[in-house]
């Protein structure tokens, strides 16, 4: 975890790290704390006290570091030219090497409480554990402001350090299988817990005493989780399969039952739920599991598992994808995103007056055939009064941000049909929303959403979206509705990483966008990013998807509150009106044997808080975008392909350039102003990254169309007046490939 810049630097370098994300690791290290200045970040707090870590480190023996090394510290996992990769090798164990016994235990502690609590409970837990070691310090005020102004910068760096070492990906495996043996509960811990989870971590690593009794199974975990960490004289008894090993360290669970033996609820297993911060795991391999962690019995449980299922069958029958009816997904109010209703229209007018109706139209984007037929299969049996109560609750005035006691669902004869109801039409979004998701590269399949066992906030946001407050149906076409893709990022944020974060809107109506700070995702214990940040798009649809990740994200720019902004790209010059770029009479489709790379870097330019993409060949740099701009660019130029082949017309004469004309001048080719009836095509065959980047940059010059094959049709196109272009000058460009 240590790193002095010049030799952990070189040791990146010798790991394959790109000299560009180590620039962007070294700044955001520095402005916001990440594994790079984890442990130099704690050294220079501990000196500013002028203390010794061994000052108030005083049980011995808790962790041995070069075991923990070993284990720890041979491989890391970043994010890399937009995927998450490892490294390994000398380099790296160099580079992770720690001599700070008080860095290792943080960051240990960390990675296990963000698996138990939100992260603004971490942030309190931290910040008064670290004032009750330093309590018996002189200058208390001064220790005080100390801690105020670094602890989020301190977190920041222990998170980061775990998550670059997979322990938060350790820690993920321990809960999952603490929930499936009914050991843990789902959501987050009661913020009213915190004081004892103090009391845990201060008995743990400032006393000597040898026993620490609780009844909280959170705390318990968090034990087990650290034991398996490298806390390796602690040992945890009655919670699991206790250690048979004698220590002076031990954590004894008082048990307080979830269930009893024929599975009936517990009398206060509600009451526990009903305390908890929202946060519920769903698998992403069987999602229909996910209420059978719920205190509930298990002939609810069926219920629900077979809910979700049907909901999720339902939410086949709409489509989510790019706007089709503005050609381009772009209006001037922000990029649009649109739900298509393949389903089939309510056919039995009585069904209208029920109880299952009445919840479809609140809470299915599309009242159909398939929601009311499948919702009436799993509610029919149901109190008629206890589904209208259900609606009304509902149809709350408010939508809270998060669980209050009295939001809560407690009437025990509505809390059956509501858990049943609220498993379809989980079953019913995620399905929907998994269309534009890619969560391939998380090490484990599970999503955290920000909903619960008795909550019926995230189904009142739902009702809010749906019923026309962030969203519109497509004029009279009730089969149509769309909504902004900043609004579906905010929903697939609550849904996938258990974030309920408002992000602001940009001023699209000026078209200044590359000069706009645009929110591009989101970044809490997990990172979702817009697709076209990490990967390639050739298709609308590659615009309009969302990738999430579980790797290390210190190298993302991002604000205080998790949101990745836009910064102020560099911009490109055109040719000199002397400079004639070359000309073809017959114009074959051609493009460079390497494509560029996309890279998110630091605005080094303005705010390093904020984010450009970088674009590189062979590892020089070719210039910067804004992503907007040019997820914008990009859906404007883009033509659907031609049923003509590439030879099937010849084209000509035109100018055209490859991607080394690009790097080698450093500027645009364009036809000239003298030249204006001359089209430009740029060859970007097999350079899928190169043609996106390449539309951002023209579009601020000239005309600019996105063709697979035909020239004449692109052409034509242009000739017709459909230019795009914000410049005066009309040249025209087209991109091929």
């Amino acid at each position: 975890m240590a790193l002095q810049v010049t030799f952990g630097a070189g040791s990146l370098v010798a790991a394959g790290v790109g000299a560009g994300d180590i620039a962007t690791l070294v700044t955001l290290g520095h402005w916001f704390g990440n594994w790079i200045t984890a442990e130099k970040g704690d050294a220079e707090f501990l000196a500013l006290i002028e203390e010794s870590e061994f000052t108030f480190l005083r049980r011995r023996g808790l962790i041995d570091t070069p075991r923990f090394q070993a284990r720890w510290g041979g491989r890391l996992r970043l994010l890399e030219n937009g995927r998450p990769q490892r490294f390994d090798g000398q380099p790296v164990e160099r580079l992770l090497c720690s001599s700070s016994q008080w860095t290792v235990m943080m960051t240990c502690i960390v990675a296990a409480l963000d698996e138990f609590a939100s992260s603004s409970t971490v942030r309190n837990i931290c910040k008064a554990f670290l004032q009750r070691l330093l309590s018996a310090q002189d200058g208390i005020g001064f220790m005080q402001d100390l801690i105020d102004s670094s602890v989020q910068t301190r977190i920041n760096g222990w998170r980061s350090a775990a998550t670059v070492r997979e322990m938060n990906i350790a820690c993920r495996k321990i809960r999952d299988d603490l929930l499936r043996q009914g050991l843990a509960v789902q959501g987050f811990m009661p913020a009213a817990e915190t004081h004892e989870v103090i009391d845990f971590l201060y008995w743990l690593l400032a006393q000597e005493t040898e026993i620490f009794r609780t009844s909280s199974s959170d705390i318990a975990a968090i034990a087990s989780c650290l034991c398996h960490l490298s806390f390796e004289s602690l040992t945890i008894e009655n919670f699991g399969v206790s250690s048979s090993r004698e220590t002076n360290c031990r954590l004894v669970y008082d048990k307080a039952p979830l269930y009893t033996s024929d599975g009936r609820v517990v009398a206060d297993a509600r009451q526990r739920m009903a305390g908890r911060e929202l946060s519920t795991t769903v698998s992403l391999t069987q999602p229909e599991e996910t209420f059978s962690t719920f205190p509930i019995s298990h002939e609810t449980a069926n219920k629900c598992r077979v809910a979700w299922e049907l909901g999720s069958k339902a939410g086949n029958h709409v489509t989510l994808g790019p706007c089709e009816y503005t050609d381009s997904g772009f209006t001037h109010n922000d990029l649009i995103m649109e739900f298509r209703n393949k389903g089939t229209s309510v056919s039995n007018q009585s069904r209208k007056s029920s109880g299952p109706w009445r919840l479809a139209s609140l809470l299915a984007i599309f009242n159909t055939e398939e929601v009311n037929g499948s919702l009436t299969e799993v509610l029919c049996r149901e109190d008629p009064n206890s589904l209208s109560r259900i609606a009304e609750v509902i149809k709350g005035d408010s939508v809270s941000r998060g669980r209050t006691s009295e939001s809560a669902i407690n009437e025990p004869e509505i809390l059956e049909p509501f858990t049943v109801c609220q498993a379809f039409f989980m079953g019913y979004y995620y399905q929907i929303f998994s269309q534009v998701v890619d969560a391939s590269t998380l090490e484990i399949q599970t999503v955290t959403g920000c909903w619960g066992y008795q909550s019926p906030e995230f189904l009142r946001r739902i009702n809010k979206h749906f019923q026309g407050m962030n969203g519109l149906y497509s004029g009279s076409d009730k089969n149509l509705f769309s909504m902004t893709r900043t609004d579906v990022l905010s929903l697939i944020a609550t849904l996938y990483a258990n974030m309920d974060v408002k992000i602001p809107k940009g001023d699209f109506s000026t078209r200044a966008l590359s000069h706009q700070e645009l929110c591009v995702g989101v970044d809490g214990k997990r990172m979702i990013l817009v697709n076209s940040l990490v990967n390639n798009c050739e298709t609308l649809g590659d615009i309009f998807r969302f990738v999430i990740f579980d790797c290390d994200s210190g190298g993302v720019p991002r604000t205080l509150e998790g949101l990745v902004l836009t910064g102020i790209p560099s911009q490109f010059s055109t040719w000199e009106d002397g400079d004639i770029p070359k000309t073809e009479s017959n114009v074959v489709l051609s493009g460079s044997k390497e494509d560029c790379t996309r890279h998110i870097e630091a605005n080094w330019d303005g705010l390093p808080e904020r984010m450009v993409l970088c674009i590189r060949y062979k590892g020089r740099r070719v210039g910067s975008l804004n992503p907007v701009h040019a997820d914008i660019a990009f859906c404007l130029a883009f033509m659907k392909s031609s049923r003509e082949s590439a030879t099937s017309q010849a084209f000509g004469p035109a100018h055209s350039c490859l991607l080394d004309d690009f790097v080698i001048s450093g500027r645009l080719v364009t036809s000239g102003r003298f030249d204006p009836e001359m089209p430009v095509v740029v060859h970007t065959k097999g350079n899928p990254c190169l043609r996106y980047a390449a539309a951002a940059w023209y579009s601020e010059v000239c005309d600019v169309v996105l063709v697979k094959n035909s020239l004449q049709q692109a052409f034509g196109y242009w000739k017709s007046g459909k230019g795009i272009s914000n410049s005066s000058y009309h040249g025209f460009v087209a991109l091929i490939g």
